[in-house]
């Protein structure tokens, strides 16, 4: 029976691959304009190898997954902690320089969302139904683990006392 319903709910997961992935870019944000502005500015005619392009497009991600974590409003800051984890990430500078320019690029894109999201009224996101449903069933799992390691623990005890 359990088999059955993990097969349902991979099943429920891949069909709405759509669904989700739109619903986390509006819980991280939007990175493409970014991405658009990195090619333009690291084009592949110029910059023969794609490391400087890669680098810079790493830094929007970055940006937009420090904004999401650290809940600051605070962009500056933000940009702050995603140049310092492209200095983690990289050791060449001048990748280090392209991934700085990814975190930039996407500071004015993320203020205009946040603009917009003000604007915008509240709503649940899909995908805090689907933590707590996550949440729920990760709970009950983790209770019958326990009662299932209870009874063979006990199980294993009475053979002990009747041997």
């Amino acid at each position: 029976m359990a088999d059955k319903l993990l097969v349902l709910a991979f099943i429920v997961c891949f069909s709405s691959k759509s669904v989700l992935s739109d619903e986390f870019e509006k819980v991280l944000g939007d990175v493409d304009s970014c991405k658009i502005s990195c090619d333009s500015t690291y084009p592949l005619h110029t910059y023969p190898k794609s490391e400087n392009l890669d680098s810079c497009k790493r830094g929007c991600r970055l940006f937009s997954i420090a904004n999401f974590m650290s809940g600051l409003s605070d962009l500056n800051e933000t940009k702050e902690i995603c140049v310092k984890s492209c200095n983690e990430a990289y050791l060449n500078t001048e990748n280090q320089y392209a991934c700085g320019v990814g975190c930039s690029n996407q500071v004015p894109i993320t203020k205009k969302r946040q603009e917009e999201l003000a604007a915008e009224p509240v709503h649940m996101h899909m995908v805090n139904p689907l933590m707590l449903v996550q949440t729920m069933y990760s709970s009950i799992l983790d209770n019958i683990l326990q009662v299932r390691m209870f009874v063979i623990h006990s199980n294993s005890h009475k053979s002990f006392f009747y041997v």
